[in-house]
């Protein structure tokens, strides 16, 4: 196959040289004309490689967001990747449509009509630039959730979507060490200044991200179904490892809490007595423990400083203690506000990608960001009641799939990316999550893949 392709190769590799001379000058130029070269090349021998290659990729990119070259307009480069993915799994999905037709595809009913509403109310507001640009970025999720689901003709091929994401998480993780150390991260928050976003625009997205990676890491090491090498398992322990790191440093309660939620989620399933034992012992123990601190920190004792000096400590207490900096008071008046302007409009809202346009014209800039900060709330302003109720179907539907298959088999993949989508749409109720891009491609991907790795996988022990 190479020797037949071996003219293109060498035309394609032309044009790129010819493309780095002519813009020589550009330092964004050549990485760039290296990713488009080596996606050719993919592109030559295999339609999925590529895509994968894409997925692999995607999270190291993800801030780069606008591309200027003088004379020309400005790239949006996370749309015009999400384009290019499109455009590519739809010439996968239709080579492949026998697999998408033959193995009964679930969710393909609620996943239309989703769709469907996104691109109807792109066009009933003022935003229509938005709308579309939002319905492309649900478009990209949902493409590769049949991506995953073709891509699984074999059982262990599950594996390998969970290596691309794993290692595609390098990059990420490599950044946001060096924007650490070197302390170029959010100066944003008193008492935790240095707050780290590694490749994305925030350190919440990066937050999110690790949650994501740590438990499909966590899921390999204690699946015994799966041959894997043993420096293959070092490497996942330490970039397991550097992740818990990292996503402390990134202070992001919510993440915190997604991963606590889906340690707990994940053992009650499976050890649900167990479970209940450690979780009591552990919160006996910490009480213990907060009570044992406070004595000594006394003055006339240790002198330690007070729990709620220490960064972590503060970021939790902060809570519960109503202080108007914090993020907490900050987002719920963001969310009576968004609420109360979605009550204008109820049944059809303002049109799809129209949240940020109307909260700035509600609320103004000057209170900080304009995203809602509440994924069913934005819904709810931007599509009404017709758009949040389709929404919840889904959601609805895609737990149903996952928890009825994983009670019939106690499959550890299946539960995996059951809790992980439960954790998601929970943490939905007080962060972004649709708006991020790279968290999405990961979760439909790894949906589409586990819900055929699991109809592979009953056939296989029924043989």
């Amino acid at each position: 196959m190479i020797h037949k392709n071996f003219s293109f190769i060498l035309l394609l590799g032309g044009v790129n040289l010819i493309f780095c001379i002519l813009f020589s000058d550009l330092q964004i130029i050549f990485p760039i004309s290296i990713i488009i070269w080596t996606l050719f090349l993919l592109l030559v021998f295999s339609i999925e490689i590529a895509l994968l290659a894409l997925v692999l990729v995607r999270p190291s990119i993800d801030i780069i967001g606008y591309l200027s070259i003088p004379d020309w307009p400005m790239i949006n480069l996370n749309s015009s990747i999400a384009v290019l993915t499109i455009i590519l799994s739809f010439l996968y999905i239709y080579k492949n449509k026998s697999i998408i037709y033959d193995t009964k595809t679930p969710l393909v009913v609620s996943i239309s009509i989703l769709l469907t509403v996104y691109i109807a109310f792109s066009f009933t507001g003022d935003a229509i630039g938005a709308g579309i640009q939002e319905t492309i970025r649900l478009l990209s999720f949902i493409v590769l959730y049949f991506v995953g689901w073709i891509y699984i003709t074999k059982p262990n091929k599950f594996f390998n979507i969970i290596r691309v994401i794993v290692y595609g998480s390098i990059t990420p993780l490599l950044v946001a060490y060096i924007e650490y150390f070197s302390g170029s991260g959010l100066y944003t928050n008193p008492g935790f200044e240095n707050r780290i976003a590694g490749t994305f625009g925030h350190p919440n997205v990066l937050a999110y991200y690790s949650v994501i990676i740590l438990a499909l890491i966590g899921t390999v090491l204690i699946n015994k179904d799966h041959n894997i090498l043993k420096i293959e398992k070092n490497i996942f322990q330490l970039i397991g490892v550097l992740y818990i790191i990292v996503l402390i440093i990134t202070f992001t309660r919510g993440a915190w809490l997604g991963l606590i939620l889906f340690v707990i989620l994940m053992s009650l399933a499976q050890y649900p007595i167990k479970t209940f034992k450690i979780v009591t012992l552990v919160i006996s123990s910490s009480i213990i423990l907060i009570f044992s601190y406070n004595f000594l920190a006394s003055p006339d004792i240790l002198d330690l400083p007070a729990l709620d000096k220490i960064p972590i400590i503060n970021r939790v207490t902060g809570l519960f203690n109503a202080d108007p900096s914090d993020s907490v008071i900050w987002r719920l008046n963001m969310w009576d506000d968004a609420f109360n302007k979605a009550l204008e409009s109820p049944i059809i809202g303002f049109g799809t990608g129209s949240s940020e346009t109307i909260i700035e014209q509600t609320r103004g800039t000057y209170r900080g960001s304009v995203e809602v900060h509440n994924d069913y709330i934005k819904i709810f302003l931007e599509q009404g009641v017709i758009g949040l109720t389709i929404y919840m179907i889904l959601i609805l539907n895609v737990l149903f799939n996952l928890y009825y298959r994983y009670i019939k088999i106690k499959n550890v993949y299946i539960l995996t990316i059951a809790v992980l989508m439960t954790i998601i749409y929970t943490v939905s109720f007080w962060d972004n999550l649709l708006r991020g891009t790279v968290l999405m491609w990961i979760l439909f991907l790894l949906l589409g893949g586990v819900l055929h790795y699991n109809q592979l996988h009953n056939q296989v022990k029924q043989i």
